[in-house]
């Protein structure tokens, strides 16, 4: 069930246009791993009506398949092809606090590429080898602690292609 509510306050102004921007990459991953032949399952939103209600609205991710948690994030600001395309040496999985703080850890994380025609594809399995990273956060304009992973340790998927998505 979706609901709008418009008491948002300075914190974060610009979360019902995120989320639903978000909900679009998430729907686009979860028609390709359909196309792929897997069953997907896709939660409820909650919109939140205020930011002092972010636990009792948090998800339990973006997508479920064969009983496996997918949580999907979109960088719509880097463009990458493959692996050898993406500009950095690791990749944000999730912020610290929010993966932290989840009760079923998502077995995968899909991170999609600007144009949305394919993503790197993160193990939760992969998790003790993720470091921790604190840095200024543009979108939300504070610091924060977030999960990197080597890409070394991830696949990418061309979503013209089926998934990779490893141990």
């Amino acid at each position: 069930m979706l609901f709008i509510i418009n008491n948002f306050d300075t914190i974060d102004p610009n979360f019902i246009k995120d989320l639903l921007a978000s909900d679009l990459s998430t729907w686009i991953v979860a028609r390709n791993l359909r196309l792929s032949g897997y069953t997907v399952t896709l939660p409820p939103i909650g919109i939140r009506p205020d930011t002092g209600r972010i636990r009792e609205y948090a998800d339990s991710g973006d997508l479920v398949v064969n009983g496996n948690v997918i949580e999907v994030k979109h960088r719509p600001d880097l463009q990458f092809g493959g692996l050898k395309e993406f500009p950095y040496n690791s990749v944000i999985v999730d912020v610290a606090h929010h993966y932290d703080g989840l009760v079923v850890k998502p077995r995968y994380y899909v991170i999609c590429n600007s144009t949305l025609s394919g993503a790197i594809i993160v193990s939760g399995k992969t998790f003790g080898k993720w470091t921790e990273s604190t840095r200024w956060d543009n979108k939300r304009k504070r610091m924060r602690t977030f999960y990197l992973v080597d890409t070394r340790l991830c696949n990418f998927w061309d979503f013209g292609e089926r998934p990779r998505f490893g141990s």
